[in-house]
């Protein structure tokens, strides 16, 4: 089992508008396939350059029993902005969030898991499965030393 995580901080995310491409995966398929996924978005994502120099954000959906669940590479893009036609949009609903900063090498499919989760939550709260866990990375992604992760929030 994984170390287990603590939180850094509380924080109120407001809603978001991301746009990126998705896949499904599951605990051993992302091991295989995420570094692939980010280098394939950031090939295109790099060809439009006002999208290039925002923070990107690896967000993971619909989270299964089974351990499925999608996982997007997206950046943030205001409601006024143009986006590539081969992109889909997601939002990113607001809401209580707890954030750690972390090393990025950080095993993506335990922190998302719902079998063995390794998060703790704050007193006080219980991790929300319905709304999206997701790590946020600086523009220059190849050249990140660390990940802020956010998994959502309940007051218990």
């Amino acid at each position: 089992m994984s170390p287990m995580i603590n939180v850094d901080a509380i924080e109120t995310l407001p809603k978001k508008r991301l746009v990126g491409y998705c896949a499904i995966l599951n605990d051993k398929a992302v091991n295989d396939y995420y570094e692939k996924l980010w280098q394939n978005f950031l090939d295109r994502i790099n060809k439009v350059p006002s999208l290039a120099e925002k923070e990107l954000y690896g967000v993971c959906t619909n989270l299964q029993s089974n351990n499925y669940f999608e996982y997007w590479t997206t950046v943030e893009c205001s409601a006024d902005e143009p986006i590539p036609d081969d992109l889909a949009a997601l939002p990113l609903s607001g809401g209580i969030y707890g954030s750690k900063v972390e090393r990025p090498e950080l095993n993506l499919p335990s922190i998302y898991s719902r079998r063995v989760s390794p998060w703790v939550p704050p007193e006080d709260f219980e991790l929300n499965w319905r709304l999206p866990f997701f790590e946020v990375y600086r523009p220059n992604w190849f050249q990140r030393s660390t990940v802020k992760f956010c998994i959502p929030l309940i007051n218990s």
